[in-house]
């Protein structure tokens, strides 16, 4: 009987030291959450988490919602803004390699010209 209680008090004891343990990390992750900095993920994590329900629907904050707006604008510009930049850089790139295909055609064509002067002005000198 005396073993039963005590296991019985362990395991109550257990089970609130890891109940305290999950509501400690709750809170942590909540704490690392924020509207005004982070990923747009951790953003709308923000505001899912802290805005209130009614039913089966989430009351969200008006400023909130137009401060999560404008950092998604902001992110989807800069993507915007990288993906012209790159862009840019591939059209170069592709104008340099055609530019360096002539450049190699017109050496190659330089090459045989030498090549076959080379060898008619060898033809003639030794026969």
């Amino acid at each position: 009987m005396n073993f039963t209680k005590q296991l019985f008090f362990i395991a109550c004891a257990f089970l609130l030291t890891l109940s305290s343990f999950s509501q400690t990390n709750a809170t942590q992750e909540e704490d690392k959450l924020s509207l005004n900095s982070g990923s747009i993920d951790n953003q709308f994590e923000f505001v899912i988490r802290r805005s209130n329900s009614w039913q089966d629907y989430k009351t969200v904050k008006k400023t909130w919602l137009y401060t999560l707006k404008a950092h998604t604008l902001d992110s989807l510009k800069a993507v915007h803004k990288d993906l012209v930049d790159t862009q840019l850089v591939v059209k170069n790139q592709a104008k340099e390699i055609a530019d360096l295909k002539l450049n190699l055609s017109n050496t190659q064509t330089d090459l045989e010209k030498t090549n076959t002067e080379k060898i008619t002005w060898h033809c003639l000198v030794y026969k």
